[in-house]
């Protein structure tokens, strides 16, 4: 029975190893997920300055609209590039947004694993310390 118990405390150590790797992992996978958080709020700004950029350069084009006809050809092209940039900006912003949901997702989930990996601490700790309560008894014995 010694044995055994020694064998449970030696497999509940290692447990616990593993559940510590396993939050490690976590947290590192948090961190990670906060980088591409910060990536990605750092795109939708650069987008939303490149959005307005295009809405001025289209307010810019409508002036030169009035001032003549050739120059309104060569302005309303630059008006379709304008607008194919705010729409690309727009898609960024939607990709980064949904990144930023996925990162989210991410770090419940590996919130959710170091919580799983603490209760396996916790429950690898109250076997060893039972398999040590059982030792003593059967000393005592």
């Amino acid at each position: 029975m010694v044995q055994s118990s020694e064998q449970v405390i030696q497999n509940s150590e290692q447990v616990i190893q593993s559940s510590e790797q396993m939050v490690q992992s976590s947290e590192q996978m948090v961190q990670s997920s906060e980088q591409v958080i910060q990536s990605s709020e750092q795109v939708i700004q650069n987008s939303e300055q490149v959005i307005q950029s295009s809405e001025q350069v289209t307010q810019s084009s409508e002036q030169v609209i009035q001032s003549s006809e050739q120059v309104i050809q060569n302005s309303e092209q630059v008006i379709q590039s304008s607008e194919q940039v705010t729409q690309s900006s727009e898609q960024v912003i939607q990709s980064s947004e949904q990144m930023v949901q996925s990162s989210e997702q991410v770090i419940q989930s590996s919130e959710q694993v170091i919580q799983s990996s603490e209760q396996a601490t916790q429950s690898s700790e109250q076997v060893i310390q039972n398999g040590v309560t059982k030792d003593k008894m059967q000393i005592s014995l």
